[in-house]
């Protein structure tokens, strides 16, 4: 990795500082800015930063949130929350960004990327809608337009927290997670920003559908969070998404040389011969291997993500199965009646409150006003509200 570079915030009254590691062209553009998952620090994006490097074709950035990596943690009497890191990413992207255009004022207009894995593909789809910075596309690993609260609930089922914390501590410092954010990410305040929600679960079609940039969605086949039916549906809402589907069970997908290649490829960065990587080009998947995999259940393959934690060995690796592959008639559209303005940061009227509790689907809380019932109560009440209809 790269050295440790830090930026000292300036938007709330308390010294604090964002951890980040760049590489690749110190001038230029396309720009990548990293955002990891839940509980991960930027060293996840260590292949991306040495590809980068290596190429020389582009300038990426990898971001730690606070408390984790080598960010400085919030104080004791502050929550960790989505958005807190919204705003910590907001300031510090633009004072990048505003950096970049003084070094050059000869140069190209810049091309800005976003690249977030699970929870940081949801900030990104935030970022796209707020920052003052036109951005040029969203590349997300293993997140689509909705979130099952099945899928939540087995996510969260199959983390060991103490263990985790246990793990955590035995590495460096600089990759360690603050033990109150590792507990914060369950507690009701963690996911504070704005979504919508009916039965199956949270949804982000509306932030998506004023974005004009380019999207590229890596994911796992059989991922329990973003497996070929989510992938499915988010090509259905976004045509112009570019798919890379890896025949694997876990979540997310881990960033390798051949990714970055296909990124590289994808976004005209490189000629197309140059996506074959150490001889191995990428092949598709046959139709009638996607339409196999899309006959099970989503509730078999979660179970199945779940007792195969590893990675198999050499993973088949897929462009674009989604195009390759007919519909079913069991994979239905986004609600219609998703509201498709804007989301906007601000807390709502009274009169659009008692609204909001009756559209289908729901809107979810933002951070400016919380809703007090927590995640994972939700998720429990949802669940039971389908186990009382089967019966």
């Amino acid at each position: 990795m790269p050295a440790n570079l830090f930026h000292q915030l300036q938007h709330d009254n308390v010294a604090r500082r964002l951890a980040y590691s760049q590489a690749g062209a110190s001038r230029g553009s396309p720009i990548f800015i990293c955002l990891p998952g839940l509980l991960e620090t930027r060293d996840v994006f260590a292949p991306l930063l040495t590809w980068a490097q290596d190429t020389q074709i582009g300038r990426v950035i990898a971001v730690d949130y606070c408390g984790r990596g080598a960010s400085d943690p919030l104080e004791a009497n502050h929550h960790y929350a989505m958005s807190i890191y919204l705003d910590d990413l907001v300031e510090f992207i633009e004072a990048r960004i505003n950096e970049q255009i003084k070094e050059q004022v000869s140069l190209p207009k810049m091309e800005i990327y976003l690249v977030g894995t699970s929870m940081g593909g949801i900030l990104a789809m935030h970022l796209s809608q707020i920052l003052k910075f036109e951005i040029k596309g969203l590349i997300l690993n293993d997140i689509g337009l909705s979130l099952s609260w099945m899928s939540i609930y087995g996510l969260y089922k199959t983390i060991d927290l103490k263990q985790f914390k246990l793990q955590i501590s035995g590495l460096p410092v600089d990759q360690r997670i603050d033990p109150r954010a590792i507990d914060d990410v369950g507690s009701k305040h963690h996911f504070d920003l704005e979504y919508d929600y009916d039965w199956s679960g949270m949804h982000f079609e509306r932030l998506m559908k004023s974005f004009l940039g380019d999207v590229l969605l890596l994911h796992n086949t059989r991922s329990p969070i973003c497996g070929l039916a989510v992938a499915r549906k988010f090509k259905a809402a976004i045509p112009r998404l570019h798919i890379l589907s890896l025949d694997a069970a876990t979540h997310p997908a881990n960033w390798t040389a051949k990714i970055c290649a296909w990124i590289a490829t994808t976004l005209h960065l490189l000629p197309l011969e140059s996506s074959v990587v150490q001889g191995q080009p990428f092949e598709p998947l046959s139709k009638n291997a996607v339409n196999n995999i899309l006959d099970t259940t989503f509730l078999d393959r979660t179970e199945n993500a779940h007792r195969n934690t590893q990675d198999i060995s050499n993973p088949l690796i897929l462009v674009n199965p989604i195009e390759n592959s007919a519909s079913t008639g069991t994979e239905k559209q986004l609600n219609s009646n998703s509201n498709s303005t804007t989301p906007e940061r601000q807390a709502p009227t009274k009169d659009e409150h008692n609204k909001d509790q009756t559209d289908n689907p729901q809107r979810g809380s933002t951070h400016a006003s919380i809703q007090t019932v927590s995640l994972t109560e939700r998720i429990s009440e949802y669940l039971k509200t389908i186990f009382q209809v089967k019966k």
